[in-house]
């Protein structure tokens, strides 16, 4: 088994470069992906009577849907990495009668050029909707445009079922072809700022400002957290979720306000279990902290320092008016945990509401969060050591 005991001095110093080529790029206006159905999957549609159309920032025209990206963590060599579309209920809905399956806030990962996954929201759950084959998808650069057509998608089990439940009938295939997807990315020029038009971004606190990736992203140590978009809609009107230091904040679609948090990293101490049955144990310590701005009640949250605990009572932790309390449940038997030169990442962390945020809200808000409401979702980075 492998385990990572790394000192917060060591994490905190300029030991650890970052030498990934991911660069975090915020989209120029306009800059759009494309979904196109595929023939078969539109027969399947017309044969279950199920009318297909757009959600949120994106468009549909017959059974091609175009989505506004927000941000992509890129690899412009290599072309890998991601790209978040998470502008307000970005995605798509299948209509069959009276019912609704509506998956939005779709997020591309590609593990190599060739394979990845694309990870939805249905039903206030963030899933594996897709995976994504590239083997013949055509790449092409213009300039500082990269263009990449073909990816194909396939939908998962957990994708058509959620559908499929929504639905109330059994209307797509497991593991079918469900279409194709293009991307086209810009090149920034070296040296810009996200919210300035696009580019790439220092990491904060980080000597030198890294290779341009933010904390959680590619090679560089730390987390990203995104709040579940739909939980200011269980909060009282005028509510603020988001970073606890201003300068942690990253505001992708423009509006002004942080729609990412970037945490540093402490201190790491975990073991992998990559033996036989094994499973990940340990913590992982973040500087910084989350905010929930609740007007209506008059205060404010503050979750400081987060923690996440592997094994044992997995969960977020984060001190609250000085004690620490477990905010957030997650499922360890579900983790995207990747280890590859030299760095562990983990992608798309689910945290669910947990008991100790309830005794916390439960005073301010009465049970308009009740254990088990999506909270945030993670992605964490740190060196194997």
């Amino acid at each position: 088994m492998r385990r990572l005991l790394i000192p917060a001095a060591l994490v905190a110093g300029a030991i650890l470069p970052c030498t990934a080529s991911a660069e975090i790029v915020k989209a120029p206006a306009g800059e759009t992906s494309t979904l196109k159905v595929s023939a078969a999957q539109g027969k399947t549609f017309k044969q279950h009577k199920l009318k297909f159309s757009a959600s949120g920032a994106a468009k549909a025209s017959g059974t091609t849907l175009t989505l506004p990206y927000s941000l992509s963590g890129w690899d412009f060599g290599t072309r890998e990495g991601d790209v978040a579309y998470y502008a307000k209920n970005t995605g798509f809905r299948l209509k069959r009668g009276r019912r609704t399956a509506t998956a939005v806030h779709p997020r591309l990962v590609l593990d190599t050029p060739k394979s990845g996954y694309v990870s939805m929201l249905i039903a206030n759950e963030r899933i594996k909707f897709f995976t994504v084959s590239g083997t013949t998808a055509k790449a092409a650069d213009s300039g500082n445009v990269q263009q990449t057509t073909g990816y194909r998608l396939k939908l998962t089990q957990a994708g058509a079922s959620s559908v499929n439940r929504a639905l109330k009938k059994k209307v797509l295939k497991r593991f079918s072809q469900f279409g194709t997807l293009d991307v086209r990315l810009i090149q920034p020029a070296a040296g810009t700022q996200p919210g300035s038009g696009g580019g790439t971004t220092t990491t904060p606190g980080s000597p030198g400002g890294g290779s341009g990736s933010l904390p959680g992203q590619g090679d560089t140590p730390g987390g990203s957290v995104t709040f579940n978009p739909g939980l200011l809609d269980l909060l009282p009107g005028g509510s603020i979720l988001g970073p606890l230091l201003p300068e942690n904040g990253v505001d992708l679609d423009g509006d002004g306000k942080p729609d990412l948090t970037v945490l540093p990293l402490e201190d790491v101490d975990v073991d992998l279990g990559t033996g036989a049955g094994g499973s990940p144990t340990g913590t992982i310590k973040l500087g910084g902290g989350l905010v929930l701005d609740l007007p209506g009640a008059g205060t404010q949250v503050a979750l400081v320092n987060p923690e996440i605990v592997l094994g044992t009572d997995a969960g977020l932790y984060a001190l609250v008016d000085g004690v620490r309390v477990k905010v957030g449940d997650i499922d360890t038997d579900t983790l995207d945990l990747d280890v590859a030169d030299g760095t562990v990442t983990i992608k798309d962390l689910d945290v669910r509401v947990g008991s100790g945020l309830n005794t916390v809200l439960g005073p301010l808000l009465g049970n308009l969060l009740p254990a088990g409401t999506p909270l945030l979702n993670l992605d964490l980075s740190f060196p194997e050591l």
